[in-house]
This record gives structure tokens, C-alpha cells and sequence, in this order.
């Protein structure tokens, strides 16, 4: 099983700038798989999240340029890479993805990790230790 550290560095490297959560590689990954746009409800009930959630990961895979979208009813999400290396980045995520999600999984756990500390750390408001 290979670690996070074997990923290779360009995927390490779009993960850290594109991919903030575990909910937001699962979602970009099935857009990818789908031939058909998708609402934030039909991602809230397929990927087992709060609608709200659903409509916060959409919206930032929308922002990176890596899902556009259209209004019909309501709005709706679909695969669309607004570069070939965005394309390219997130064919490489799907690969890795199938063959060993354990690795791909951690990192971006880590990740997210890693942000939230930074994010509460902020808020620390205790005494400096001499």
C-alpha cells in the first residue's frame, strides 16, 4: 500500500491546491464518473451530506475551475475542467483513486488535518508559554 509520500508530486501537488476534504475528492470524482449534471441536492443524498455541505464542496470545485455550472430549476454541477491540466490532475486523482485509495484518502486527511489545527490555532487565546 503505498503512503502519501508515494503519490506522485504533481498529484500531491493538486490535492494541496484543489482538493480541501475527503467530501470534495469524493464529489469531484464522481461529477467526473457521471454523464449528467448533478443538483446539491442529488450530491447531498449520494454522498451522504448535508445539503448545505453539498452545495459548500460544489461551489469550491466550481471556484478551482474543476466542475462548472447551470441553472435549470435549481442550479446544477457538472464535470468540466476549465484547463487540460485540470483535466489532466484529476484523471491522475481517479487513477490513483482505483488503484489505492487508502494513500490518496490520508493525505488529503492529513491535509485537512493539518488546516483545521492552523484554523484553531488562530483562535488560541492563552497566555504565550515563556
Amino acid at each position: 500500500m503505498a503512503s502519501g509520500s508515494e503519490l506522485p508530486t504533481e498529484l500531491r501537488s493538486f490535492l494541496s491546491a484543489c482538493i480541501d476534504s475527503i467530501e470534495s475528492m469524493e464529489v469531484l470524482i464522481g461529477l467526473r464518473a457521471s454523464a449528467r449534471p448533478w443538483t446539491a441536492r442529488e450530491v447531498s443524498g449520494a454522498f451522504n451530506l448535508g445539503e448545505n455541505a453539498s452545495r459548500s464542496v460544489l461551489e469550491a470545485l466550481v471556484a478551482r475551475g474543476l466542475v462548472g455550472v447551470h441553472k435549470h430549476d435549481e442550479l446544477a454541477y457538472f464535470y468540466d475542467p476549465k484547463s487540460d491540466n485540470l483535466r489532466r490532475y484529476t484523471d491522475l486523482l481517479a487513477q490513483h483513486h482505483a488503484i489505492d485509495r487508502n494513500a490518496v484518502v490520508a493525505f488529503v486527511s492529513s491535509r485537512s488535518r493539518g488546516a483545521l489545527k492552523s484554523f484553531s490555532d488562530a483562535f488560541d487565546l492563552r497566555e504565550p508559554k515563556p
